[in-house]
């Protein structure tokens, strides 16, 4: 809010896109490396991951589901996301762009992971009236580059 209101909620959304999938870059990295996670190669190792990561991060903070949608591809749809919640108390929910999906796909990229996302990132689904859901699409072998951030071969 302190962005928005200084320099405008254009400026606060990128920033907060930005901030966030970097933060998720780092935060996957680190807790892989403390966990000794192996490589993430498959849409289950992705599912698996993603539990992990909200389990350690803020499994309080959304109500979501994970649907596996075949070899290549899983879904995730939140019914309750304390960014759209927080933005609704602070009057500027029509605004929100999505900064929860942009710090996943920090993760995803920390993993390694070659993916499409659909719909695209941007406003978020909840102020929209729509059901907030996204599909992700392995659109080639991940790297091998284990949890902690290191390549392998």
């Amino acid at each position: 809010m302190a962005v928005a209101g200084e320099y405008g909620i254009e400026t606060a959304n990128r920033l907060n896109r930005i901030a966030a999938h970097e933060v998720g870059k780092a935060e996957a990295q680190r807790i892989a490396r403390a966990l000794q996670f192996p490589p993430v190669k498959t849409v289950d190792d992705w599912m698996l991951a993603q539990e992990v990561l909200v389990g350690f991060l803020g499994p309080d903070l959304m109500d979501y589901r994970l649907i596996k949608l075949g070899d290549k591809a899983w879904q995730v749809r939140v019914q309750r996301c304390f960014a759209n919640e927080n933005a609704t108390r602070a009057g500027v929910v029509e605004h929100l762009e999505c900064g929860v999906f942009t710090r996943i796909t920090g993760w995803d990229d920390a993993l390694g992971l070659r993916y499409e996302i659909t719909p695209p990132l941007g406003k978020c689904l909840m102020a929209q009236g729509r059901e907030c859901g996204y599909t992700f699409g392995l659109t080639a072998s991940p790297e091998s580059v284990g949890l902690s951030g290191e390549k392998r071969t």
